[in-house]
């Protein structure tokens, strides 16, 4: 009689749930092997749903962060420049000398 190999005993890995479908009949082993594809099936789509989401999350996440960052520059330049403009105002109104101008200061114009 020749011998038949048997992946179950071949592997050196037989675990309880090996041993337990070697035993069980063809027709079960399909039903199990089915639902067990079904699990699968189903995690495998449910996590092709999600990680789209999920990177679309993350980039809604990061554009919200860097509108964030952008406002906050916006107003620290703004507020920069305000000081600084308003004592460029102060000088021309000034001029060099510190003494507000007055209209016999101002040299003649022709």
């Amino acid at each position: 009689m020749a011998e038949t190999y048997d992946p179950y005993t071949a592997t050196g890995t037989n675990n309880d749930f090996e041993s337990e479908f070697a035993a069980l009949p063809l027709e079960e082993r399909f039903a199990r092997l089915f639902r067990m594809e079904m699990r699968t099936l189903t995690d495998a789509v449910a996590y092709a749903v999600n990680s789209p989401m999920k990177v679309v999350e993350h980039v809604g996440d990061m554009i919200s962060e860097c509108g964030t960052r952008l406002e906050t520059e916006f107003r620290r330049a703004a507020n920069t420049v305000k000081p600084e403009a308003k004592a460029a105002n102060e000088r021309a109104k000034t001029g060099a000398s510190g003494a507000p101008r007055t209209k016999a200061s101002r040299p003649p114009t022709s």
